[in-house]
């Protein structure tokens, strides 16, 4: 995983059965992956290149890239 510069992998708190993994984590924004067979992952952009807009302080946002798997973006402040 320190090859793939994995940051961390976990639950997603908000989302049952969702499984995070975390690629790059600065003072500002974190990015990774989430696989979830939910249909509850929210809110939905189509490009997350930098930080969508409306998008509030330790919230995710996620754009779907195939069946179960997502990008995701997160505000941290």
């Amino acid at each position: 995983m320190k090859q793939l510069s994995v940051f961390s992998v976990g639950n997603e708190p908000f989302i049952k059965g969702a499984v995070s993994i975390d690629f790059k984590s600065f003072e500002t924004e974190n990015k990774g992956y989430l696989y979830s067979k939910s249909e509850a992952v929210k809110p939905l952009y189509e490009n997350l290149d930098k930080m969508p807009s409306g998008l509030n302080p330790y919230q995710k946002g996620y754009k779907k890239i195939s069946k179960n798997w997502y990008i995701f973006y997160e505000y941290l402040n």
